[in-house]
């Protein structure tokens, strides 16, 4: 029931709904994976039968990334990593 942001640089198809966001920031996954995006999504999201959320553009595209430096840069990359 939780939104999943995933990162990668092979060429990739989809057979069921996904969504992709083009950009070199792996760190950016680790930001949407986290509870605070989460808490955010379910905000701004309707969920659907037993909680789950559905992720549409128009919710995910209002979700807020912050700036990051270096550092935190760092730090997202390599949980993105785990």
């Amino acid at each position: 029931s939780r939104p999943a942001f995933a990162y990668t640089t092979l060429d990739a198809y989809s057979a069921d709904t996904t969504f992709f966001i083009p950009t070199d920031a792996k760190w950016i996954a680790g930001v949407l994976n986290s509870s605070s995006a989460e808490w955010f999504y379910r905000q701004v999201s309707p969920s659907i039968r037993g909680g789950f959320l559905r992720m549409k553009s128009v919710y995910v595209g209002e979700m807020p990334v912050p700036n990051a430096d270096k550092r935190q840069e760092a730090a997202l990359t390599l949980a993105v990593d785990a």
